[in-house]
């Protein structure tokens, strides 16, 4: 199942990065809901708030840009 990614803030913090993974809660309705809450997907790296900024940031592919998924 794919999810959407939700962007919290647009600037160069941990929550626009290619290597944070943002965590959901499955919610009422079967729908996933976003935590303000994530993990940095490089090794040795503590886990981030999405607000918070790295010397390891680079930008994450944009809703738009996101490759189609191939079923």
């Amino acid at each position: 199942m794919k999810t959407t990614r939700y962007y919290m803030v647009e600037a160069e913090v941990c929550g626009t990065c290619k290597y944070y993974h943002q965590h959901f809660v499955l919610g009422r309705g079967e729908r996933f809901h976003p935590l303000w809450y994530g993990h940095c997907g490089r090794r040795g790296m503590p886990h981030p708030q999405p607000g918070e900024v790295c010397p390891h940031w680079t930008p994450a592919l944009k809703t738009e840009e996101e490759p189609a998924s191939v079923d």
